[in-house]
């Protein structure tokens, strides 16, 4: 796509006419008021009407100060502001058409598959002046190649990606990462599981019970069934539990009122057969709060099990930042921990089996990174990822195997005597992007005072290095 092209149809979705020069001048202003400048360097007042005439005709070359510095830091920093502002009010309501037009432009390019991939994943309406800005510079340096009789020496500025690794922290990047506690991506602790539990004894201890029992009549006497006894598994595990936490409970607790159990079986959502409860209202939510206590019971004792191997550890959440300005593609991390610091798939694996199937099929959640960041990219807009399946029930049957585990981890880890090994892959990372890596990395300890790093590009010949401080 040419500079001509880009221009040609960004004008055609304009609300009102605007002629090529008020747009090309525009749009020349965002590179003329915010390039950065050497001292001995002279920037044009404007671009004239008789240049940007032959400009659009084919016959002359986008002016040299624009080339040069369309790709500045200054000037791709102030580039999404600009279209904001001063473009996007101006467009059509439906930019749908606008998009779709760059976008064949694009396609036909002779640009890898991954950078055309780049430009769809900004392709939207949501992200339409991000779009804009980064096909406007597009547009200008893949004019570059264009030679003209009046121009000989035209030049491409140097283009290129840069790379750092960034800490994140309170919905932020931050220079310094910070190691924090798991218990907090956790989200409870064991106390909150105990309180939540207290607080189900007390509803339940508040409810009335209904001791009568009326006798069945008229046509009620052939359908009523026996009355209701709570099941005996539960009521000793309720009355042992309420022992353990000091909770007096009456004589008539379990007393199940006027319940009965209707002999007519109704058929489930699913085409089973199940019994159906009948009695007062008051009856059906005693039965519903002592069913809450022994489930609550029995989750709080899968996830005690959970943190006793996890709440004690530590967790790191980093991103990756291109401060370039040029995307690049197949960027490998490579990070170097301390030997024996990080909690690797197969530590996981050693853990009881109960707490490696509540890690892969209940825990989940844990391994994200906070989505309310608006500046940040996440790795899974950016990279495939193996699904996992969220809504997988879970009980004794489970089975979690290790590559379950490397599928929620999502990093590929080696260990040595010296050090322990986590790498990344990113298949693209945009100019001026951030992108999140996929999950926190879990940590054994928290006296980790310097992490090295290394980063190789698939189009940098050089291999960055660098470090990161906690």
């Amino acid at each position: 796509m040419l500079f001509r092209d880009y221009v040609t149809i960004l004008k055609k979705h304009y609300k009102r006419t605007i002629s090529v020069q008020k747009l090309c001048e525009l749009l020349f202003d965002f590179v003329l008021d915010n390039a950065t400048v050497e001292n001995d360097e002279s920037v044009p007042v404007a671009i004239g009407k008789d240049r940007i005439s032959r400009m659009m005709n084919g016959k002359a070359a986008i002016h040299q100060f624009i080339r040069d510095h369309i790709c500045d830091d200054s000037v791709t920093e102030s580039l999404v502001s600009s279209f904001q502002k001063k473009v996007l009010p101006d467009l059509v309501d439906d930019t749908d058409d606008l998009i779709f037009q760059l976008m064949q432009k694009i396609s036909h390019d002779n640009i890898s598959p991954s950078h055309k991939a780049m430009f769809k994943r900004i392709a939207k309406k949501k992200t339409l002046a991000v779009f804009l800005s980064d096909t406007f510079q597009y547009a200008i340096t893949n004019n570059s190649d264009e030679h003209f009789d009046e121009d000989k020496t035209i030049t491409s500025p140097k283009i290129q990606a840069a790379f750092k690794i960034r800490g994140i922290s309170n919905n932020n990047t931050v220079e310094v990462p910070l190691i924090k506690q798991l218990e907090e991506k956790i989200g409870y602790s064991k106390d909150d599981l105990l309180d939540n539990i207290n607080h189900l004894y007390k509803e339940a201890l508040s409810l009335p019970v209904n001791h009568y029992e009326p006798e069945p009549s008229g046509m009620l006497s052939l359908f009523r069934g026996q009355s209701y006894k709570f099941e005996y598994f539960k009521e000793k595990l309720i009355s042992e539990f309420s022992e353990m936490l000091k909770i007096d409970l009456p004589e008539d607790f379990f007393d199940m009122g006027d319940l009965f159990v209707n002999p007519i079986p109704q058929i489930g959502r699913y085409g089973q057969f199940i019994n159906n409860i009948d009695g007062s209202q008051e009856a059906k939510n005693r039965l519903k709060a002592l069913n809450s206590i022994y489930d609550a019971i029995l989750d709080a004792s899968e996830k005690a099990t959970f943190l006793s191997d996890f709440s004690e550890l530590f967790y790191l959440e980093l991103a990756i930042e291109n401060t370039g300005n040029d995307f690049d593609e197949d960027v490998r991390v490579t990070l170097k921990f301390p030997h024996n610091s990080v909690l690797t798939p197969s530590d996981i694996m050693n853990f009881e089996k109960s707490t490696v199937n509540y890690f892969v099929y209940k825990m989940n959640s844990m391994m994200t990174i906070d989505r309310g960041m608006n500046h940040l990219s996440f790795y899974e807009d950016n990279a495939w990822i193996p699904p996992i399946d969220l809504q997988l029930p879970f009980n004794s049957s489970c089975n979690a195997s290790f590559d379950d585990v490397q599928d929620v981890l999502r990093f590929f880890f080696v260990s040595n005597e010296e050090y322990d090994t986590v790498e990344v892959k990113f298949e693209s990372i945009n100019q001026h992007t951030t992108i999140a890596f996929p999950c926190p990395i879990l940590l054994k300890n928290n006296d980790i005072k310097v992490i090295d790093y290394s980063i190789r590009t698939k189009k940098s010949p050089d291999i960055i290095h660098g470090k990161i401080k906690l």
